[in-house]
């Protein structure tokens, strides 16, 4: 960490210096009559951004790094069980984390790279691609759609009448599929469906949730409609820190009851209590 620090003091130095040799170039131009002095005073200041725009970059992949670094604890980067992700992966999220200079992104490409580190496979390069083009925009409505997701599953329930429901329009869910994170958005979106018996009782959990729709007496198919998260969506739902929507699982919970009145739903959190 601290060679980083150190490489990142250097890199912003180095920037800092080129941005104010372009400058003095540029106020020297305006100067200059002489057609040959200035053609050269223009290859100087071209070179300069050339310069400075690979400086950015690097700045870019270097405070990626440092991000993605504070995803492990110090026993863990001292580990000799720490594989590095392949050259050809590493250049191509070098390439990508290079382009975003934000906060957001820093933090967004180190725990793609971290999670990829932590689980080889994770983030393939067709989500890379998809990434890349992730706007902060893009990622708050992800957000939103994950807090009334059953991210374990890798699926949303579509229940027009809970109110929580409707905090994404069907707009946004084409978006969030335009995007690459949810599949199947349409009028007829897919459904799920299990036959519930004494002997199959339905389990389904979020990442902080679980359910289990058990029957009272009779079996009976649980058929509802849902989005499904793309592989993109689901290597995405792995790094991300989001608060799920206690409020909507209950809604959930009621839902359920009152739909299929043989059930007997359970909604429990992962220390196993029982939430009413």
């Amino acid at each position: 960490m601290q060679l980083k620090k150190e490489e990142l003091i250097e890199l912003e130095e180095a920037k800092v210096y080129a941005e104010y040799n372009a400058e003095k170039l540029r106020e020297k131009l305006d100067l200059t009559l002489e057609k040959n002095e200035r053609s050269q005073i223009i290859t100087e200041i071209a070179t300069l951004k050339h310069q400075i725009e690979q400086l950015k970059k690097q700045q870019n992949i270097m405070y990626s790094l440092v991000e993605g670094v504070k995803e492990f604890k110090s026993s863990d980067l001292n580990s000799e069980n720490i594989v590095l992700p392949e050259d050809d992966w590493l250049q191509d999220w070098q390439e990508k984390a290079s382009r975003f200079s934000n906060q957001h992104a820093y933090s967004l490409w180190g725990k793609i790279l971290a999670g990829e580190i932590k689980n080889k496979g994770t983030f393939s390069y067709r989500t890379l691609d998809i990434l890349k083009n992730l706007t902060q925009e893009d990622a708050e409505l992800f957000l939103k759609a994950v807090s009334i997701s059953f991210s374990s599953a890798n699926l949303i329930f579509i229940i027009d009448s809970i109110s929580e429901s409707k905090t994404l329009t069907y707009a946004n869910w084409a978006t969030l599929q335009d995007i690459g994170l949810v599949t199947q958005v349409s009028s007829l979106p897919p459904e799920i469906s299990y036959q519930v018996s004494l002997n199959t009782p339905m389990r389904i959990e979020s990442r902080d949730y679980t359910f289990i729709v058990e029957t009272n007496n009779e079996p009976f198919e649980f058929l509802e409609r849902c989005y499904i998260f793309s592989e993109a969506g689901k290597s995405l739902l792995k790094i991300i820190d989001f608060e799920e929507n206690l409020e909507y699982f209950k809604s959930i919970k009621k839902y359920f009851e009152e739909k299929y009145s043989s059930a007997k739903v359970t909604l429990l959190n992962k220390r196993e209590t029982i939430i009413t």
